[in-house]
């Protein structure tokens, strides 16, 4: 989807703030980058990641 640009913001990037979450059994985790003046934020779920998208 994003041509390996997630790939690239997990290994050069940035995690400017990490916060998990417990919802009942679930632990939710968001992830902001920040990677070339540009911001991204990714979503994981249990381990599994469900989002991962440029913030504007």
């Amino acid at each position: 989807m994003y041509n390996g640009l997630d790939w690239e913001v997990q290994k050069y990037g940035h995690i400017i703030q990490s916060h998990d979450i417990q919802i009942s059994a679930h632990i939710i985790t968001t992830k902001i980058y920040v990677y070339k003046s540009n911001y991204y934020v990714e979503t994981w779920i249990d381990g599994i990641r469900y989002l991962f998208q440029p913030l504007d």
